[in-house]
C-alpha cells in the first residue's frame, strides 16, 4: 500500500487516520498496519488532528427539559415553543451554553433551504452558534439584525457570528456594517438613510428566523457594559426611565414597549416592532437577573420560542401572576 508522505498529502493522511479511528472504531495498532505507518505515528496524527481542527469532538449532554414548566409558559404567553433546561445549579456560563444547544436544536429541526436567519449579538446568541451543525444538503443564509459591538471580541459580535454561521450553513451573510451605538440621534437617522445600511435593515426584517439574547437593565453578566456601550450608572438611569430589558440594543419596559430614551434613538438595529414581525423569534436568555426581562419580551410578544432554565422560568411565571392579580386589583 502507498503511504502519503509529501508535505501536501499530510493532511490527507491526518484525515484519513483520524476517520478511521472515530469512525470506523479501530484501534491505533489496527490503523497503523492498514495505513502502513507506526502506532506512534497514528497517535501523532490524531492528536495533531484535534489540535488542528480536522477532528472537532463535542460533548452531546443529555438535557433533561422542565416539561410542565414549558407548558405553562406557552399557555400563558401564546408562545409557539418553550425550551427549559431542567438542570438547576449549574455555572451561568455552562447553562448558556446548554441554553445554546436547546435553541439549536429547535433551529436544526425547523430551518430549510433558502431560510434567512437574523442574530442579534452576546453570550446567548453565540452558544447557539457554536452548537448549530449543518441542517442538510441545502443553505441557510444570515443577516445582521443590529450594529457591531465593536471592542467586544469575535465570539460574541453579531456580525462574525452571521459570518461564521453563513460559512456553517453554507449560505450567504447580509453584514450591517455600521456601530450598535453612535453618538446622537442625528447621526444615527444619517446612517439609517444609508442606503446599504437601509438594505441591510430591510433585508433583517424580512428574516423568517431570529435568533436573539435578552438582555437585562443588571450590571450582572452585562455584554454591553463589557463592550465599553453603556456604564452602570446608564442601566440605573434606563431603569428609572422604566426599562427592564433590550433585545438587540433597544431597551423595553415591563410591558415588552419600547421605551423613549436616547439610548434606544442612537442605534443602528431593526426595532422591536420590525423584530414581531419575524415568524419566528427565538429568545434565549437564562439566569434570574433576566426574569423580568425576559417577562417584558414575554408580554410584548418579541418572541415566539423562548429558551430559558428551569429557575428563570418560575421567576417569570410567578412575577407575572402576582404583577396581573396587582392590576386587577387596581382595578
Amino acid at each position: 500500500m502507498r503511504v502519503l508522505r509529501g508535505s501536501d498529502d499530510r493532511p490527507l493522511l491526518m484525515s484519513r487516520i483520524a476517520s478511521i479511528y472515530y469512525e470506523v472504531g479501530l484501534v491505533q495498532s489496527e490503523i497503523a498496519r492498514r495505513v502502513g505507518v507506526s502506532r506512534s505515528t497514528v497517535a501523532r496524527y490524531l492528536k495533531e488532528a484535534r489540535e488542528l481542527g480536522i477532528v472537532e469532538v463535542r460533548i452531546n449532554h443529555p438535557m433533561a427539559r422542565a416539561r410542565i414548566l414549558e407548558q405553562q409558559l406557552k399557555q400563558r404567553f401564546s408562545l409557539v415553543g418553550a425550551y427549559v433546561l431542567a438542570d438547576e445549579g449549574l455555572e451561568y456560563q455552562e447553562m448558556v451554553q446548554r441554553l445554546g444547544a436547546l435553541a439549536a436544536e429547535y433551529l436544526y429541526e425547523q430551518l430549510h433551504a433558502e431560510a434567512v436567519l437574523g442574530l442579534t449579538w452576546g453570550r446567548a446568541v453565540s452558544a447557539v452558534v457554536r452548537a448549530m451543525r449543518r441542517p442538510g444538503d441545502f443553505a441557510v443564509h444570515t443577516v445582521q439584525l443590529s450594529g457591531s459591538l465593536g471592542r467586544m471580541g469575535p465570539e460574541r459580535d453579531g456580525l462574525e457570528l452571521a459570518r461564521s454561521l453563513a460559512n456553517l450553513l453554507g449560505g450567504r451573510c447580509i453584514y450591517l456594517r455600521a456601530p450598535l451605538v453612535v453618538k446622537t440621534p442625528e447621526l444615527a437617522r444619517a446612517l439609517l438613510e444609508d442606503p446599504e445600511i437601509s438594505e441591510a435593515l430591510k433585508a433583517g426584517a424580512h428574516a423568517e428566523f431570529a435568533i436573539a439574547g435578552i438582555g437585562s437593565v443588571s450590571t450582572e453578566q452585562s455584554t454591553v457594559i463589557e463592550a465599553g456601550h453603556l456604564f452602570p450608572e446608564d442601566l440605573s438611569i434606563l431603569a428609572a426611565a422604566g426599562a427592564v430589558g433590550d433585545i438587540g440594543g433597544r431597551y423595553f419596559d415591563a410591558q415588552g414597549t419600547e421605551c423613549a430614551v436616547d439610548q434606544n434613538a442612537r442605534v443602528i438595529g431593526i426595532d422591536l416592532q420590525q423584530l414581531k414581525g419575524i415568524p419566528r423569534v427565538v429568545g434565549v436568555a437564562g439566569g434570574s437577573w433576566k426574569s423580568q426581562a425576559i417577562l417584558g419580551a414575554l408580554r410584548g410578544g418579541l418572541i415566539d420560542i423562548l429558551v430559558t432554565d428551569g429557575p428563570t422560568a418560575k421567576l417569570v411565571l410567578v412575577s407575572d401572576l402576582l404583577t396581573s392579580e396587582h392590576i386587577e386589583d387596581d382595578a
